[in-house]
């Protein structure tokens, strides 16, 4: 049963909205950082499919920078010493400090992050 609720849950905050305006995101990603830590506050899990939408959107900006910009110009995803939980804590951290913005501005503050730590690497 908790699992079904889940599920419902999860099907609710990634239903886009609908509206009379063009629609230039869907998903999780439209949503506010306010929105995201109301849903992390319900239930930890959700944060997994805010963060899956986040690589997706790192991805798709990479390969569209690459195709701009050549081979070699994306934003590394992973440099050394940087984990999975190290993103998702700036994510976190950046939507608990703004909760107007939108949730794709965490992520791209991630990328800008993650290419900061990249260039340190180097």
């Amino acid at each position: 049963m908790r699992t079904s609720r889940f599920l419902l849950f999860l099907a609710l905050v990634c239903a886009p909205t609908i509206s009379s305006a063009k629609a230039v995101k869907i998903g999780v990603g439209a949503q506010t950082c306010a929105k995201f830590a109301q849903d992390y506050a319900v239930d930890t899990r959700v944060e997994e499919t805010y963060y899956t939408w986040a690589q997706g959107f790192i991805s798709s900006q990479n390969l569209t920078h690459s195709a701009n910009h050549g081979e070699g110009s994306e934003v590394d995803l992973v440099p050394e010493g940087v984990t999975e939980a190290w993103h998702k804590s700036v994510i976190r951290e950046y939507c608990a400090l703004n909760p107007l913005k939108p949730y794709t501005m965490a992520v791209l503050v991630l990328m800008q992050k993650l290419a900061e730590e990249s260039a340190r690497g180097k």
